[in-house]
């Protein structure tokens, strides 16, 4: 058990009072201090501890408040102890202490174990995914508003490209894509224009990745065999940098930074708000599956909504029957997750591991 050395911080607040600082020596390197909710004024902390006069010499009120305080500022230390026992050693640190107690601050100290950490910590992972996906549908315009928008935007010269207005090309391109979305959800009444899904293969999903890294409009998203770094591929992939001799002649990634990292999704990650499903043969000879991986670990590491799914011993194409039905109900059970909110198909094919 960690021994506990109480302080007032030098600060007072608008009542005149001082939180109590709480230093664990955990070990004699390892000395952490925590800045308490209890707080006293100077003259009721004497010696390390609130002073509690003896009875006659205060009103009965302000004796028990001072007893509440002092045993909040125990249970305070007691919950630290337990925390600290709990935790490996290398997760010992005031960041992860902290971290923890605002997760079991509620919990009875003497039910504190690690077993009731990892419990609260799914608790309010489970809580932040919730939150996240209702702010994500509180934000997000359909997918026809933001092409509407974004036609007007392009006709009246508000939204330029490099400092250029956009081609004649370009803009019917966006009014016939505007007409056929249109068309559609008028013609299937069933679909909802908040919950448009985006998927693409290959090269199909680098654009797919691309798409999440620059717009929020799409409610869900799945990439097979994309390309997250053109860097990397460029090094790696199978047609590396031959494609240089067409779409990007004379361009390398010591020359054209910008081509190679600035549309990058993986250097774009931190844009994405999109849940993003990733799927990869394991034996993929064309794209290779760092490709996916690499940005899986991004979003993961970003806290944001994604899933990585290795077809094992398939190439760039899904061809076994079996494994490309899987594949299939895979991407179904995703768009079925987030496009209609009904999660049950994707938990029934991948249930939740506890770690």
């Amino acid at each position: 058990m960690a021994k506990a050395t109480l302080s007032l911080a030098k600060k007072e607040n608008k009542q005149g009072e001082h939180h109590i600082l709480v230093r664990m020596d955990i070990t004699r390197t390892n000395r952490p201090q925590f800045k308490s909710p209890v707080t006293v004024k100077e003259e009721e902390f004497v010696d390390g501890e609130i002073f509690i006069p003896k009875r006659g010499k205060l009103n009965a009120t302000y004796r028990e408040s001072l007893m509440k305080k002092k045993t909040d500022i125990e249970a305070f230390v007691a919950s630290l102890n337990a925390i600290i026992m709990s935790l490996p050693e290398e997760a010992l640190t005031r960041k992860d202490i902290l971290e923890v107690y605002e997760m079991v601050k509620s919990v009875n100290p003497s039910e504190i174990s690690r077993t009731t950490i990892i419990s609260k910590k799914r608790e309010q992972t489970e809580a932040n995914a919730e939150l996240v996906k209702k702010l994500q549908d509180a934000r997000r315009p359909s997918l026809l508003e933001f092409v509407q928008k974004r036609i007007e935007g392009m006709e009246n010269g508000s939204i330029k490209r490099k400092g250029n207005n956009y081609s004649k090309g370009t803009l019917h391109t966006y009014k016939g894509f505007a007409v056929i979305l249109e068309s559609f959800c008028k013609e299937h009444p069933f679909v909802k224009a908040d919950k448009i899904g985006c998927l693409g293969a290959s090269y199909g999903g680098f654009m797919t990745m691309y798409l999440q890294t620059v717009t929020d409009i799409f409610a869900a998203a799945m990439s097979h065999a994309g390309i997250s770094n053109p860097a990397s591929y460029w090094g790696y992939g199978y047609w590396g940098y031959s494609y240089n001799t067409t779409a990007a002649a004379h361009s390398y990634p010591w020359n054209n930074m910008e081509l190679y990292s600035g549309h990058a999704p993986l250097f774009n990650a931190d844009k994405v708000h999109t849940p993003i499903l990733f799927m990869h043969g394991g034996a993929d000879t064309n794209v290779p599956i760092n490709e996916s991986i690499q940005m899986f670990t991004a979003l993961k590491l970003l806290g944001r909504e994604t899933a990585f799914i290795t077809v094992e011993g398939e190439n760039h194409h899904i061809l076994n029957y079996n494994k490309r039905i899987r594949w299939h109900d895979s991407i179904m059970a995703w768009f079925a997750k987030w496009l209609k909110d009904d999660p049950t198909w994707w938990d029934t094919m991948y249930p939740k591991k506890n770690l």
